[in-house]
C-alpha cells in the first residue's frame, strides 16, 4: 500500500453553544453597566484600596492598634495613607462636576481637590475601614480645578474579604447638593422676607389703626 495514502481520520466535535451564550450574557451584562456607569447623574469613582490595605496590614504587624492616635501622632504618614488609594475609574459626572480635562486628569489629579475638610472626611473613611466597616456616608466639601467648591454627599461601599484589611475595590458615590442648597438657602431667605412684610402689614392693620381710620 502506497505510503501517502490516508487510512482513517479521527477528530472531536465539542459543543460550545452553552458556553458562547453565557460569554454573550457576559458581555450584554458589561454593556448595560458601562452604559449605566457612565450616564447616571452621579459621580462615581472606582478605588483600588489594595495598595492602602497592604500599608495598614504592615502598621498592624507593628503594633498599631489605634489608628486615629497614630495619625494623630504622625501626621506624614497620612500622606502616605492617602497616596495608597489609586483612583481605578470615574464616570463622565465626575469629570464635570470637578471640571476635569478629562478622566485621565481627574484619575491623576484628584489629591489636589480636597481641602482640609476633605482630608478630614477621608481620615474618617480610614478609621472606618480600619474599624472593619465596609460602606458608610458622609457629607464632604469638594473643590474642581477651577477653584470652585462643591457641598457633596457621598456613599461608599466595598466588598468584604474573610482576611481582615485585605483591601481590593470600593466605589464611592458623591452627589452635588451646592445648587440644592442654594435654592434652599434663597427660599429661606424669601420666606423671612415674606414674613417681616406680613408682620408689618399686621402691625399697621391693627384694630386701633382701624378704629382711627373709621373715626376721620
Amino acid at each position: 500500500m502506497p505510503a501517502d495514502v490516508l487510512l482513517h481520520l479521527q477528530g472531536f466535535l465539542t459543543d460550545v453553544t452553552e458556553r458562547r451564550k453565557a460569554m454573550m450574557t457576559i458581555q450584554e451584562s458589561e454593556s448595560r453597566y458601562r452604559a449605566l456607569f457612565e450616564k447616571i447623574p452621579v459621580a462615581i469613582f472606582e478605588l483600588d484600596l489594595s495598595g492602602l490595605g497592604r500599608i495598614l496590614q504592615r502598621w498592624h504587624a507593628d503594633g498599631v492598634r489605634d489608628l486615629t492616635a497614630h495619625l494623630a501622632d504622625h501626621p506624614g504618614e497620612f500622606v502616605a495613607l492617602a497616596a495608597g488609594v489609586e483612583v481605578a475609574a470615574v464616570n463622565e459626572t465626575a469629570v464635570r462636576l470637578t471640571k476635569a480635562e478629562s478622566k485621565a486628569h481627574l484619575q491623576g489629579e484628584i489629591a489636589q481637590l480636597f481641602n482640609t475638610q476633605g482630608f478630614g472626611v477621608l481620615q474618617r473613611w480610614l478609621e472606618s475601614i480600619w474599624q472593619g466597616h465596609n460602606d458608610g456616608e458622609a457629607e464632604a466639601e469638594l473643590g474642581d480645578f477651577v477653584g470652585g467648591c462643591h457641598h457633596t454627599y457621598l456613599r461608599w461601599w466595598m466588598p468584604r474579604q474573610a482576611e481582615w484589611l485585605r483591601l481590593e475595590h470600593a466605589v464611592v458615590a458623591l452627589v452635588d447638593l451646592t445648587e440644592l442648597n442654594r435654592a434652599e438657602a434663597a427660599l429661606a431667605a424669601e420666606k423671612e422676607r415674606l414674613t417681616v412684610t406680613l408682620r408689618a402689614m399686621a402691625e399697621g392693620w391693627s384694630p386701633r389703626t382701624r378704629a382711627g381710620s373709621s373715626s376721620s
